[in-house]
This record gives C-alpha cells, sequence and structure tokens, in this order.
C-alpha cells in the first residue's frame, strides 16, 4: 500500500478514535491546546488565490495517471463507499439530494486524506467517482453545500451511537475544504450569506449536544465524543466566506472571537461560550435574527 494511503488512514482513524471516545462512551473534557482561529489566514489565501499554472499542470498529470490506472483495472481506495449512481439517476437528482448522496458515505472525507491539497483530493473524486464533476459544475452547487452542512448537522444527537457523531463532526469539518475549489468557488459568490447561516445552525446544534451530554453525564464531561477542532473549523470557514461581503464587519469578528487561547486544553464549559458568541457574531454576516443557543430535542 502507497505510504500516503497508510498516513491517511493512520490520521483518519486516530481522529476517529479520540473523537470516539472510551469503551464506556465518553470522551476526555480537554485536548492539547490550540488557537481557534488558527488557520484562517491561510484559508482565506487559499480561497481567495485558485489554481495557479503550476498546480493546474500538476493536476492534470495526476488526471491523467488516474485515468490509466482506471483502464489497467486498478480498484481506487474506498472504492466500495463509491454511492454507485447511473448517470440518468444522477441528472434526476435535485443538488441537494446528490450532494447529501454523495457525502454521506465519507468517500469525500477520506480522499481528502490522501493529498497535502484539499485540489487533489477533489480532483480525484471527479476522476474516479461518478456525480461529484456534476455536483461540483452545477450553477446551483452552493445549494448542495448547504444541504449536506445541515444534512451532518441533523445528525449530531446526544443520544446517537459514538460513530453517527463522529462521521457527523467529520463531514462538518470536509465541506468547508471545497469552497476553494475553483469551479466551487466560482459558484458559491453571491451565496455566500446562505452558507454561513447553514454554519450557524450547525453551530447551534454542536451548542446544544454539548448541553445535552452535559445534562445527560451530571458533569462537564461530553459524551461520545468532543472535538473543539470542529465547530472551530466551521467558524474560521464562515469567517472566509465573511470576509469577501465586509472587511470592516469581517475584522471587528475576527477581534470578537480571537480570545480565547486555551494554554491548557479546553474544557467543554468553557466551548460552549464561545460558540454561542460565534453564533451570534456570525448571524450579522448572514443576515439572520439574533437567537439564544439551540437546544437538543428531547427523546
Amino acid at each position: 500500500m502507497p505510504r500516503y494511503i497508510v498516513v491517511g488512514l493512520w490520521l483518519f482513524l486516530g481522529f476517529a478514535a479520540a473523537w470516539a471516545g472510551d469503551d464506556n462512551g465518553t470522551a476526555p473534557a480537554t485536548r492539547p491546546a490550540f488557537d481557534p482561529l488558527a488557520g484562517l489566514d491561510l484559508a482565506i489565501q487559499q480561497y481567495k488565490k485558485g489554481l495557479d499554472p503550476v498546480e493546474e499542470a500538476r493536476l492534470k498529470k495526476m488526471e491523467d495517471a488516474l485515468k490509466e490506472s482506471l483502464k489497467s483495472g486498478w480498484k481506487p481506495t474506498w472504492s466500495h463507499l463509491d454511492a454507485k449512481m447511473t448517470d440518468k439517476e444522477i441528472e434526476s437528482l435535485s443538488t441537494a439530494e446528490l450532494s447529501r448522496r454523495l457525502f454521506d458515505s465519507g468517500l469525500p472525507a477520506r480522499t481528502l486524506l490522501l493529498y497535502d491539497s484539499a485540489n487533489a483530493g477533489i480532483r480525484r473524486l471527479e476522476v474516479l467517482y461518478k456525480g461529484y464533476k456534476e455536483l461540483f459544475h452545477r450553477p446551483d452547487c452552493w445549494k448542495g453545500l448547504v444541504a449536506s452542512m445541515d444534512y451532518y448537522a441533523t445528525k449530531i444527537d446526544v443520544h446517537a451511537q459514538g460513530t453517527v457523531n463522529v462521521n457527523a463532526i467529520t463531514g462538518l469539518m470536509t465541506v468547508p475544504m471545497f469552497y476553494s475549489y475553483p469551479s466551487i468557488r466560482a459558484n458559491i459568490t453571491g451565496h455566500e450569506r446562505e452558507i454561513i447561516a447553514a454554519h450557524v445552525r450547525a453551530l447551534k446544534k454542536i451548542s446544544a449536544y454539548l448541553s445535552a451530554s452535559v445534562a445527560a453525564t451530571g458533569k462537564d464531561k461530553p459524551k461520545r465524543f468532543f472535538a473543539p477542532m470542529a465547530p472551530c473549523g466551521v467558524i474560521r470557514w464562515a469567517l472566509v466566506l465573511g470576509q469577501g461581503l465586509s472587511e470592516q464587519q469581517y475584522q471587528a469578528a475576527r477581534a470578537a472571537l480571537s480570545q480565547p487561547k486555551w494554554a491548557g486544553g479546553v474544557v467543554a464549559s468553557d466551548m460552549r461560550p464561545y460558540i454561542d458568541e460565534a453564533v451570534i457574531v456570525l448571524q450579522q454576516f448572514a443576515n439572520l435574527p439574533a437567537a439564544g443557543p439551540a437546544t437538543q430535542p428531547r427523546h
């Protein structure tokens, strides 16, 4: 097995184990120190840059090599996760439903782990599997991104199995990584507010999960997963889109969310107020009415 695939598998399984928690279904309440907005400037740079001629040539070379491998009978890694839809099915589906089906399997998240460039992972999806190129080049692709964010957000539930929450939070971290791909980036323009609104809804669900998990355990130790890098990733990419809407509003939002920088690990009781503050700040970009934190539905 190629080394990059081994490394990718190791990373994915490592993250999954950390999020899923231990045998009794709980996860540690702290994680290593981190800056909640780390990587924001790089994400903005990537979003604005597009593809330069050197990267485009590299992607073309990779695309040709993948097509030749397919001709030889090679089966791609994780090909069993392919949605396996016919051309007719793909054409008949709405953009929202097509996106949900393609992202639901977890194939996009795993594919992006194979490369140090999200663009390379996305090009691989376009070449090897049906549906992705169609989705990424549809004029309403942004609706699919919103649908996928909403889909994953609805799966976050304190009563769900740990793997369900792992898949949901991994999905919420993965979808925004597609925003910078040129065909998708061009489609997002003019619809940033709708996408930011989807990020706000996802953050409300995460906040509700943390509140419900604390209530369920009777102590500040969330059940089944707690990955502070996940809501922070959702926040960062919302800020990336917001920066293009209003530089002044972006700077104010960044200042409001740049603290705290947790030096000794993140406790859930600290993270929930930060997420709720982000909801208030980001709603200003999305032109949504201000509202308090969401509550977890009762079962």
